[in-house]
C-alpha cells in the first residue's frame, strides 16, 4: 500500500478525491423548440458547423432560419439569442461543404472584406460552387 507524505505541514497528506460529478453536457441546437422541424427541411444548426456564428448576417435570407433560444444551459447573457440553422444555396453541396467553398474563398489578408466577398460567393450558381468543392474535395461528392 502507497502511503502519502505531506510536502508540507499544509498539505494533504492524502491525494484529493477526484470529482466525480460529471460535467453537465451542453444541449444540442437540435433540442431548441421547433429544431427538429427545420431539420427535416434540410436546414442544419449552425453553431455545429462554424464558431463564427456571425456569418449568418450575410447568408441568403432565403437560406437561414432563426429560432428563440430555449435551451436552459445558456449562459448569462445568452439566454434570449437566436439560435440559427442554414441550408445551402446550392443543391448540389450540403451545408458544411457550403462552408467549405466559402471559407477558402474568404481573403485572409483583408477580413473587413468577408462580408461583400461572402454575399458574392453564396450568389454563384450551383456549377461553379461545386468545381470549387470539386477542387479542395476531389472524390467528395
Amino acid at each position: 500500500m502507497r502511503t502519502y507524505q505531506p510536502l508540507s505541514e499544509y498539505a494533504p497528506a492524502k491525494p484529493p478525491l477526484p470529482n466525480t460529478d460529471p460535467e453537465p453536457e451542453s444541449l444540442p441546437p437540435s433540442s431548441v423548440v421547433g429544431a427538429a422541424e427545420l431539420i427535416a427541411a434540410g436546414c442544419e444548426p449552425l453553431e455545429m458547423l462554424t464558431g463564427i456564428v456571425e456569418i449568418v448576417e450575410d447568408w441568403p435570407n432565403e437560406y437561414r432560419r432563426a429560432l428563440p433560444e430555449t435551451r436552459t444551459d445558456r449562459p448569462p447573457g445568452e439566454e434570449n439569442d437566436a439560435v440559427w440553422f442554414i441550408r445551402s444555396p446550392w443543391p448540389s453541396l450540403t451545408p458544411k461543404d457550403a462552408l467549405s467553398v466559402l471559407w477558402t474563398s474568404l481573403p485572409r489578408e483583408n477580413e473587413a472584406s468577408w462580408p461583400a466577398v461572402t454575399r458574392e460567393v453564396l450568389s454563384w450558381p450551383d456549377e461553379r460552387a461545386l468545381s470549387v468543392f470539386r477542387r479542395l474535395w476531389p472524390g467528395e461528392d
